[in-house]
């Protein structure tokens, strides 16, 4: 009987979390940029045995889904979105954090940056500066 309330603990917190994570794309449905979660059910290795099987079959992982979004245009130049695969670079202080696009700045210093400071990374590496006003080309955002 313990076994059998484990499970149904198992199955209830396993779909609250994918009631919580619906709701969360379905909120975040129109926000640029966002990547929906997407859930699966991990898969038992044979060799655990029976009783893990009935404990970890109701465990999920959400993962997020880099699947290509529509691009639109934003109007505004420094709007940036990869089409196709791949990663933007952003340094945040000692670390590096990767987007697949934002809404960039032109910091005091020169250096490209999102809305939470982090800097935009050129290819080879470093910080991307700009000098002068901001460029005037074609924005695309995802």
């Amino acid at each position: 009987m313990p076994g059998l309330i484990e499970a149904a603990t198992g199955i209830l917190a396993s779909s609250e979390r994918r009631v919580a994570t619906a709701a969360q794309n379905i909120s975040n449905a129109a926000t640029p940029g966002y990547k929906r979660q997407v859930a699966f059910t991990h898969l038992l290795d044979r060799a655990a045995g029976p009783d893990a099987h009935e404990t970890r079959a109701t465990q999920l992982s959400f993962l997020s889904d880099f699947a290509q979004g529509k691009l639109r245009d934003t109007g505004r130049p420094l709007d940036l979105a990869l089409f196709g695969p791949g990663f933007l670079r952003l340094r945040d202080g000692e670390s590096y954090v990767y987007a697949r696009g934002g809404s960039f700045a032109i910091g005091a210093d020169g250096a490209v940056i999102d809305s939470m400071g982090r800097v935009l990374q050129e290819a080879g590496g470093g910080d991307l500066m700009l000098e002068g006003p901001a460029p005037q080309s074609r924005a695309m955002a995802a």
